[in-house]
């Protein structure tokens, strides 16, 4: 793939000296997906709609290869790649809709495709924790915690869920583990109080 982004840029280059709307639309394309392309560590798994600014690159891209196409043969098989390349993406995207289309099947299609990204495992949790599946989303929310023990939120989100499922003493261990990360933060102060007084 090193090779491939180096042609590429090669000949983004090369576009500059000679037609600088290519060099235009191909740079758009790539100073778009610079955060995306991993050289950059993001904590996030890939999300498609981060593609769509960069898109706009090869958008430009097509009326301007138009321009340069004189023969009407090639014209034709350039719109009929363009027609595939949008029946593609938009099958891809009504797919993807109905995976959307539910919070819980979209988020164990994440963990499924990134079981490392600790997010997912916490939105399935608060997704259990909403319909009252309390055993369900402690089982979730203790392995976003297990992956990532630095974050504030999963604290809560455990000691909420265990003062929901009756079981205040496991609720104050976390919320006071929330605290010691954040002993500034009212809101767990006030929850933690409420607890207490039962």
């Amino acid at each position: 793939s090193l090779l491939g982004l180096i042609l590429v840029l090669g000949a983004a280059w090369f576009s500059f000296k000679k037609d600088r709307k290519i060099f235009l639309a191909v740079g758009w394309f790539f100073l778009a997906m610079i955060p995306h392309m991993g050289l950059i560590p993001v904590n996030a798994i890939l999300f498609e709609h981060w593609l769509y600014i960069s898109l706009l690159g090869w958008i430009m891209l097509v009326p301007i290869l138009w321009d340069y196409l004189k023969n009407e043969r090639a014209r034709q098989i350039m719109m009929v790649g363009f027609l595939v390349m949008v029946v593609l993406f938009s099958g891809r995207t009504i797919m993807r809709n109905g995976e959307w289309g539910n919070g819980l099947e979209f988020f164990m299609n994440e963990i499924e495709h990134n079981p490392d990204y600790d997010g997912s495992y916490n939105s399935v949790g608060a997704y259990y924790y909403g319909e009252g599946r309390y055993e369900e989303a402690e089982s979730y929310l203790l392995m976003a915690l297990e992956k990532n023990p630095d974050s504030l939120i999963y604290y809560v989100n455990l000691g909420r869920n265990y003062a929901a499922m009756g079981d205040n003493d496991r609720a104050v261990d976390y919320l006071n583990q929330a605290l010691e990360k954040c002993p500034d933060c009212t809101a767990i102060q006030g929850y933690l109080e409420e607890l207490v007084l039962e």
